[in-house]
């Protein structure tokens, strides 16, 4: 099965079409989505007749449009593509959407197809991705969940529906359903990547305190690498005055010094279930009993103030005191999934303003 890099290599080859490769995956994506939920929107048809027109560049010029030619690319549904609509997970937000974001024009300027959005939570903050849409179930077992907020791309791309897609990251949004979906998925530094368009109308208050993300997602660390190269050669400053210009080095990144790993078994608030206990011994097992040990130091990391770190960061998170997302769903037709079936998106809004504390006793 092909990453990123490998189908962009016999796209270039012309073992396949931009259109075969296209239509492909719009189809493989709707098989995906039946047993996932992970779909928002699909854009079978625009992304036909933007590969048809990469298929004619190629055979006009003897070249590839750019360093994507013909790669499909699946996006979060509150970022915005142009012909589709975008939403913050409720009924009422949704709109449509007259242009593209910056990092979509980008990555369509090298020859990318947008061809699909995917599921995200109601309100677009949790690690869980339920919404007006429906539930995203987890491609290994659909009594699991899939993580989120990016929940519906990991779903995508564990189900091979994918072999590129974006999302947005302020607190595990990308980072827990990569986990959860047994992809890769990195969190680049904020205002690293461009990020105008990502979110129409009133932003959530969590922004003023704490800065969103957005990075890949995807199956392999080249394809991650190659993400990055190409959004960051278009020189994305130049369009997003946040972006901070910065060089990126890679997977030719040379270390002069060797790396340094914590392993956290317990942060001193929440006990791990013993699969994630298993898995972070392994983890530790493998770094400090094989090649990779000379690389680096392994070593117990102590989490200093867990649970005063938790009581403040959902204060950040919802210095309204939930407010706006409980307007948001107040004026929405649909029910309130937030309250109904999220206990964890409950707590969250009910504790951004509470005067209880947590303890880890």
């Amino acid at each position: 099965m092909h990453d990123a890099v490998s189908l962009l290599e016999a796209i270039a080859s012309r073992r396949y079409t931009a259109v075969a490769v296209a239509r492909a995956f719009c189809k493989r994506a709707i098989i995906a989505h039946q047993l996932t939920c992970c779909l928002t929107q699909w854009l079978m048809e625009e992304a036909i007749d933007q590969a048809q027109r990469l298929d004619t560049y190629y055979n006009e010029h003897g070249k590839p449009l750019g360093p994507l030619h013909g790669l499909p690319i699946s996006i979060k549904d509150h970022i915005q593509v142009a012909g589709a609509s975008s939403s913050q997970g409720c009924i009422i937000s949704i709109s449509p959407d007259s242009q593209d974001s910056d990092i979509v024009a980008i990555l369509r300027r090298q020859g990318a197809v947008i061809y699909c959005k995917t599921n995200q939570p109601q309100s677009m903050m949790h690690l869980e991705s339920d919404s007006h849409w429906g539930r995203v179930l987890n491609p290994f077992n659909v009594h699991l969940s899939a993580g989120g907020s990016t929940g519906g791309e990991a779903a995508l791309i564990a189900m091979k529906a994918s072999v590129l897609g974006i999302g947005t990251d302020i607190g595990g949004s990308i980072r827990g359903p990569s986990a959860f979906c047994g992809i890769y998925g990195f969190k680049a530094t904020s205002n690293t990547l461009p990020m105008t368009g990502y979110i129409k109308g009133t932003p959530p208050p969590a922004l003023l305190n704490i800065s969103l993300s957005t990075g890949p997602m995807c199956r392999s660390l080249r394809d991650m690498d190659l993400f990055m190269k190409c959004v960051l050669s278009a020189k994305p400053h130049l369009l997003d005055p946040n972006v901070i210009p910065s060089p990126w080095t890679g997977l030719g990144t040379l270390l002069n010094r060797r790396l340094k790993v914590g392993i956290i078994s317990n942060d001193g608030f929440i006990e791990p279930q013993p699969p994630v206990k298993r898995a972070v011994s392994w983890v530790k097992s493998a770094l400090s009993n094989s090649k990779l040990a000379s690389l680096g130091e392994v070593k117990d990391f102590k989490v200093f103030g867990a649970t005063e770190a938790w009581n403040q960061v959902l204060r950040l998170y919802s210095p309204d005191g939930g407010q706006l997302t409980k307007k948001g769903i107040a004026s929405s037709v649909n029910p309130s999934i937030l309250y109904g079936m999220d206990p964890q998106g409950c707590r969250t809004l009910r504790d951004a303003h509470s005067p209880r504390s947590y303890s880890s006793a």
